[in-house]
């Protein structure tokens, strides 16, 4: 009790509505914070002024920082202020944002304008958004500068599970081999896909339809191919692209879509250049036919790291699985399948082990 105390006093002392470095909290309240328990996830923080952070989590960056500044010099500002970090640079469980350190006190003060023109966020958002995504205080201080992981060496893969898959610096981390489309190329796996269509037209199953549901059915597919079409444009601006092969396999399985300026494909390759694909986050379901033979679909939140997803799987999906099981709504399969399934493990046959 007397450390979360600490901690709402030196909080509650965070009022100035400049950046100083006296802002960043004492280290027995930063030790604290690191804790993230329940006492600490459900204080009321409402009080803590709204503050500068050096590190902030990807989505949350994205979607409630860069989404909500509407003036395009300032959004450019902001986003040229920040550099994306994949886990491989620095040790923390997510992709994160960065502020430059060469970043001056004045254009501080400005960036800090800006979140309070612009994002409607709190100091404790802020500090909420660290406890959500084990992002450590002394790293995500005001102060700060931001550290990168330990250059100690890891083993990697320990036991030889898997000896053909590429692990970046942990074994959340994936190296892909890949070879992406050009608009031109794009442009033939479409048609190939068209060609498809009609030959499926002649399927028993379609010709047995209603002349209006096959019409139906036909506009849609029309529009879907479109859409796939106009794609090629935006792949040539470098807004859009997909995966010709991965890995070595043919086929369009991955594909990744840029709606802001800034954004390069660069950010997301390694030094090698192989693209950059982290398990984490993930977002944990089930399904499973109910007494009514209705399918249903069970999920949860986003988990960050393999240690939540474990906590997760003993606390709520496997006791659910034994409870659906126990009245017949999961067959053996189904059961075995959700019970004993590891995101690592799905992720590596759905790249590696798919020739």
């Amino acid at each position: 009790m007397k450390k979360i105390m600490l901690l709402i006093l030196t909080i509650l002392l965070m009022t100035s509505c400049a950046y100083t470095p006296e802002q960043d909290l004492s280290g027995e309240a930063a030790a604290v914070l690191n804790e993230t328990d329940d006492k600490i996830i459900n204080l009321n923080l409402e009080e803590i002024a709204l503050f500068l952070p050096s590190v902030v989590e990807k989505t949350f960056f994205e979607k409630n920082i860069l989404a909500a500044v509407t003036d395009p010099e300032d959004y450019f500002k902001m986003r040229n202020s920040y550099g994306l970090r994949f886990s491989s640079a620095t040790g923390l469980t997510v992709p994160v944002y960065v502020l430059d350190k060469d970043t001056n006190s004045r254009d501080k003060d400005i960036l800090l304008e800006f979140y309070r023109e612009y994002t409607g966020l709190t100091g404790a958002d802020i500090v909420q958004m660290y406890i959500e995504h084990d992002i450590p205080y002394d790293m995500a201080s005001i102060s700060a500068p931001f550290v990168l992981a330990s250059t100690e060496e890891t083993i990697i893969d320990p036991d030889g599970r898997y000896p053909h898959v590429r692990f970046g610096e942990t074994m959340e981390i994936l190296l892909l081999e890949v070879e992406w489309h050009t608009p031109a190329s794009w442009l033939d796996y479409v048609a190939e896909q068209r060609a498809w269509w009609v030959e499926y037209q002649q399927n028993e199953w379609f010709t047995n339809l209603s002349t209006s549901e096959q019409r139906r059915i036909s506009r849609n597919q029309e529009s879907y191919f479109k859409d796939l079409e106009n794609q090629a444009e935006r792949m040539g601006r470098n807004r859009f692209y997909a995966t010709k092969t991965l890995n070595g396999v043919p086929g369009a399985n991955y594909q990744i879509s840029f709606s802001r300026e800034g954004e390069a494909i660069e950010e997301y390759l390694s030094d090698d250049g192989y693209y950059i694909f982290e398990i984490y986050p993930y977002q944990p379901y089930i399904s499973y036919e109910d007494a009514k033979g209705e399918w249903q679909y069970q999920s949860w939140e986003r988990v960050y790291s393999k240690r939540a997803y474990d906590n997760l799987a003993k606390n709520e999906i496997i006791p659910l699985c034994d409870d659906l099981w126990s009245k017949g709504l999961m067959t053996q399969e189904q059961y075995d399948y959700y019970v004993n399934f590891d995101p690592l493990d799905y992720y590596v046959d759905l790249f590696f082990n798919n020739k």
